[in-house]
């Protein structure tokens, strides 16, 4: 047990990633989000519940690694079209936000469950999760992607103009 944050085999990835101190441990949250978001850059569902499953057996600090976890792990899971895993686990992400007092980190969540009802034709439900959001460019793309759907081309584009401002060339978020 390191600084009271992990213990076995997640002191030994956050240190061979070089984000861990490996005299207090402080690095593990940076060690479990980045292998979740890698595994969600990869689509890599299997090892996504792996480091989902780690961060219940090894994390001590589980309030807000866990949500964010789940987070990525939903987004996953709607990428793979594996819709009512994704709902849960979406869910419940936010839910963990809300209940820990995250309330500004439960966007992220919002967001992908977002992006999950457009891709089910649940637009008005997308609509309300997006609010407090529009500074976010994945939800200017979504609303973008909904003003398309509704027949509103001139919007989609405003808002896709939106979206790409100030992204990075590279950015596949818009």
């Amino acid at each position: 047990r390191w600084g009271g944050a992990a213990r076995g085999p997640a002191v030994v990835v956050g240190d061979a990633a070089g984000i861990l101190d490996p005299f207090s441990g402080d690095g593990m949250f940076e060690a479990f989000t980045s292998s979740e978001i890698a595994s969600e850059a990869a689509l890599d569902v299997r090892r996504a519940t792996d480091w989902l499953s780690m961060v219940d057996r090894y994390v001590v600090w589980t309030d807000f690694v866990r949500p964010t976890c789940r987070t990525h792990y939903g987004g996953i899971l709607v990428a793979l079209g594996r819709w009512a895993e994704a709902e849960a686990e979406l869910l419940a992400a936010i839910e963990g936000f809300d209940d820990r007092g995250y309330r500004g980190d439960r966007m992220f969540a919002a967001l992908r469950l977002a992006d999950l009802r457009v891709r089910q034709g649940r637009v008005e439900e997308a609509e309300r999760l997006l609010k407090g959001g529009e500074w976010h460019p994945t939800a200017r793309r979504l609303a973008a992607t909904i003003a398309l759907a509704r027949g509103d081309a001139p919007l989609a584009s405003e808002l896709g103009e939106l979206c790409a401002e100030g992204s990075a060339l590279a950015d596949p978020t818009c």
